[in-house]
């Protein structure tokens, strides 16, 4: 009986390599897109969807150390998954080679110095020598993995064990552009969402932090979330804050901190099933991340654990001792006397709106394509099926009788009225802000509600609301309920 193994062999540049039948999945062409990975190693190209399954990829020719040649990058050449355990990781390959049967005795096992990593375990040589094969370890591959695999191994079975039971309650987070990289942070994490002019320069910035802003009358620290997660220095020019760049601010334990990213997205609704874990091929932050969140038409988005951000040594670092100065001042903020705070997102329909972040499902770019069902009225773009729910997409521009806005940079609030849910076109989403009772000044009624049919009718209240760096802003309230009332008494 023969013990013959088969291996499928691949190419980089001259150098031929195989692996194992066993461990080889498939073989696919390099998708269109990669996630991009914080902090990943040199060798990570990024991470792809393969029907479900969150792969990271690995430039094999940068991993080995080989000179550039071939032209492999990630937007050519071939993909190798590999399966190990219940796991995959893809190769990247200037091109397939041929399946070819071997002996175990005629390969040679490579030995290492301890504590060496190396993915070639061993080499073949076939004709006579003339050909030299190298063999790659799945093991190996999976051990360039900072996961633990035990952990993975829980969270594989923990979510097919949720997909037993009930979906349970859905989560929120909020999605946002760093860097590379689309990412999100769980919605209980983030105070608030500003946009400002400019930072302070502070004396105790440090590698990562770009100054302070005053909030409410906290002193911030800012940390360029891109700058820590590696993909530039600390951008500390003036303009570091204009155009699309926001603001998150967060509390670590007494402290507040505020991390500038480069535009802030949507509010994404997710299962915890939903969630998937993939190896985190050589990040040195792998308790980084929670998970990666899967959409058909937006890409992936790697959600973030909040409490890993910034190590207490950074913490340290960047407060150099003078916690009393970023201090989050519950004695200068008394909540009983400032009133309950609460949290809204504002955003711009001609003019600045606002609805309290818990009144809103979740918020999603402009639908590429609607179902145009007869008979609906003319303030309805259409009906979206947004994972089995059907949604009314509602132009409140006609509704409100205001001029056309063009849809390549509009949103679309999701908010659910009783058993209904309906999507708002918005021209804008602009932050999410938190504020008390105390930070309003009232506007009169008589100065926003213009009249019969007005966007005014639908408004609870309107305000101005101190905001550092910007002056004040004048925001109105919009009632999601009178908006859903004024909708269905159109289409009746």
């Amino acid at each position: 009986m023969t013990n013959e193994e088969i291996y499928g062999s691949f190419f980089l540049g001259t150098s031929e390599f195989a692996l194992s039948v066993r461990s080889i999945q498939e073989v696919v062409n390099p998708p269109g897109r990669y996630t991009a990975v914080p902090l990943g190693p040199p060798y990570l190209v990024g991470l792809f969807n393969l029907r479900g399954t969150i792969v990271p990829v690995i430039h094999l020719r940068k991993l080995l150390g080989l000179a550039a040649g071939g032209g492999t990058d990630g937007d050519s050449g071939k993909i190798v998954i590999v399966e190990f355990d219940a796991f995959c990781v893809g190769l990247l390959f200037d091109r397939t080679g041929e399946i070819f049967r071997a002996e175990p005795e005629t390969k040679s096992v490579f030995e290492y110095a301890p504590g060496t990593k190396s993915v070639v375990e061993g080499a073949f040589k076939l004709e006579d020598g003339r050909r030299i094969v190298q063999v790659l370890s799945p093991s190996r591959l999976l051990e360039l993995d900072s996961v633990p695999r035990e952990a993975l191994e829980a969270k594989s079975k923990d979510r097919r064990a949720a997909g037993k039971r009930s979906r349970g309650l859905r989560k929120q987070c909020i999605s946002f552009v760093v860097g590379d990289a689309r990412c999100a942070l769980p919605i209980e994490s983030i105070q608030e969402i500003i946009k400002v002019d400019r930072v302070t320069e502070s004396s105790l910035s440090s590698d990562y932090c770009i100054g302070t802003i005053d909030l409410r009358g906290s002193v911030v620290p800012v940390v360029d979330f891109a700058s820590l997660l590696g993909y530039r220095t600390a951008d500390r020019d003036e303009s570091a804050t204009r155009g699309d760049r926001r603001i998150i601010v967060m509390r670590f334990e007494s402290e507040f901190f505020g991390f500038l990213v480069d535009s802030v997205e949507n509010i994404v609704s997710f299962f915890r099933e939903e969630l998937v874990s993939f190896p985190a091929i050589g990040n040195r932050r792998s308790e980084l991340f929670l998970g990666c969140i899967c959409r058909d038409s937006g890409g992936e988005i790697l959600l973030l654990n909040h409490g890993t951000l910034l190590s207490n040594d950074e913490l340290r670092e960047i407060t150099r001792g003078h916690s009393a100065i970023y201090h989050a001042k519950a004695s200068r903020t008394d909540q009983g006397a400032k009133g309950a705070r609460k949290t809204y997102v504002t955003f711009r329909i001609e003019d600045l709106f606002a609805v309290e972040i818990s009144q809103i499902r979740e918020i999603i770019e402009y639908p590429k394509t609607l179902l145009h069902p007869p008979g609906m009225p003319a303030h309805c773009r259409g009906m979206l099926n947004l994972r089995g729910d059907l949604v009314t997409i509602i132009d409140s521009r006609s509704v409100y009788r205001m001029t056309a806005w063009e849809e390549g940079s509009t949103k679309v609030l999701i908010f659910k009225q009783d058993e209904t849910r309906y999507g708002l076109i918005v021209d804008s989403v602009e932050a999410i802000r938190t504020f008390s009772e105390s930070d309003k000044i009232r506007v009169p009624d008589i100065l926003y509600k213009s009249g019969p049919g007005s966007v005014g009718e639908d408004v609870k209240e309107a305000m101005q609301v101190r905001s550092e760096g910007e002056g004040d802003a004048t925001l109105m309230i919009l009632d999601p309920a009178a908006v859903y009332a004024r909708v269905s008494v159109k289409a009746a």
